[in-house]
């Protein structure tokens, strides 16, 4: 009779739970496939709100799986990679769609190759052709993207090979320039010293030219004075001779009258003394 009274109420408590399990798996359901609806009409935020609403009252995972799938639709790509999922298609669908927005080529090959690992798991959940299809274009298109990195780094390796055999070239051909230039100018400076040595030694030749001829001039101007001093002693002193000869004649005719008077007195004086 007890166990009687314990079994009803107990029997009663495992009703109701399974009633209320069954109403919550009820309004999951409910909720997913409103979800659903509005996802088809591309209202993907009210779609949304009910997988959310579903998730407050029991964890699922199609109501996961659909919030991936609303979340790609919507164009919420980084969302997508960050939700936990079975749905690897649209993961790697999603790398793929971050990879082309990116500019640099690093960075693009990076979310190709995380695209192509997303796609290699839902291949061993799936036999869908359209996965397998598009790993095999992204897996192409990064090889293309590889190749064609490889053949622009040998690009630049022979480019920057060049500018560096041009670069010594250049640099060779700037000394050599550098060296002639050095040299012209060591020639010209000679050259200009040349002038410059021969104009002095001009210059110094006809300081002494005219120099030579000042002391020509001046030992010219000096015997021209000679000269003339020479002359005029000369003409002095045979003026002065011919002063003496007149003196000298003179006095001579003078004592020759004094000794004519004489004589004619002598003749004279018998005469007058007679």
């Amino acid at each position: 009779m007890k166990l009687k009274k314990l079994y009803i109420p107990a029997l009663l408590i495992i009703s109701l739970f399974i009633l209320y399990r069954d109403f919550n798996i009820f309004r999951v359901y409910t909720l997913n496939a409103r979800g659903n609806i509005l996802n088809n009409k591309k209202l993907y935020q009210e779609a949304r709100g009910k997988y959310d609403s579903a998730l407050k009252i029991k964890d699922s995972k199609p109501v996961k799986n659909n919030i991936v799938t609303n979340t790609y639709e919507a164009g919420n790509y980084k969302e997508v990679i960050e939700l936990p999922s079975e749905k690897y298609f649209l993961r790697g669908n999603s790398y793929v769609k971050i990879g082309e927005s990116q500019q640099d080529q690093k960075e693009i090959m990076k979310y190709f190759q995380m695209a192509l690992d997303e796609y290699k798991k839902a291949m061993k959940l799936s036999e869908d052709m359209n996965i397998k299809k598009n790993y095999e274009i992204i897996q192409k298109r990064l090889e293309d993207m590889k190749n064609n990195q490889q053949d622009k780094q040998d690009k630049d390796n022979n480019q920057d090979q060049q500018d560096d055999k041009q670069n010594k070239d250049n640099k060779n051909n700037d000394g050599q320039q550098n060296q002639e230039q050095n040299k012209e100018k060591q020639q010209q400076q000679q050259d200009q010293q040349g002038q410059k040595d021969n104009q002095q030694q001009n210059n110094e030749q006809q300081q002494n030219n005219e120099q030579q001829e000042n002391n020509s001039q001046q030992e010219n101007s000096e015997q021209q004075q000679q000269d003339t001093t020479r002359e005029q002693i000369e003409k002095a002193e045979a003026a002065s001779i011919l002063k003496k000869l007149e003196g000298n004649e003179k006095q001579s005719f003078k004592n020759n009258e004094r000794a004519m008077k004489i004589n004619s007195s002598s003749n004279d004086e018998p005469k007058n003394r007679w």
